[in-house]
């Protein structure tokens, strides 16, 4: 092997090492708690984690629904009126609304993507972690 595939598969040899490691918040290195399969089992049936599961999948899919029809919108506009994001944002001006369209569709899936990580590793995590200290006696 040359340089270049040793240092590669050197790399991903390090991350799946590392990977029973979590970094907490203060960046210290812990031993991550290992589940045995039984009490994975009690964390999936838990009335709460299947309350948790079922609303991010609905804010999930929501999220999702409203970025598609962002961009059915956009590409409806774009099939049957061209001219609309062809047109000049003023007289003289370089600049179309396509652009601005284009733009906003961008930042939109953008800004939807953070409000979803936000939530999901946010209340949703912290509901998960309340669930698995419960089943574990925490």
């Amino acid at each position: 092997m040359d340089g270049i595939h040793k240092k590669i598969k050197l790399a991903i040899e390090t991350f799946f090492n590392l990977n029973h490691l979590r970094l907490d918040l203060k960046g210290f290195v812990k031993e991550k708690k290992k589940m045995d399969k039984q009490t994975a089992q009690k964390v999936l049936q838990h009335p709460k984690f299947k309350q948790m599961a079922k609303l991010k999948a609905m804010i999930g899919w929501g999220f999702s629904a409203v970025i598609f029809i962002m961009y059915v919108t956009y590409i409806w506009l774009i099939g049957t009126q061209p001219e609309l994001f062809g047109e000049p944002v003023s007289d003289g001006s370089v600049t179309t609304w396509g652009i601005y369209a284009g733009i906003f569709v961008i930042v939109l899936s953008f800004i939807t993507t953070g409000i979803y990580v936000s939530i999901a590793n946010g209340k949703l995590e912290s509901m998960t972690r309340d669930v698995v200290h419960e089943v574990q006696g925490e």
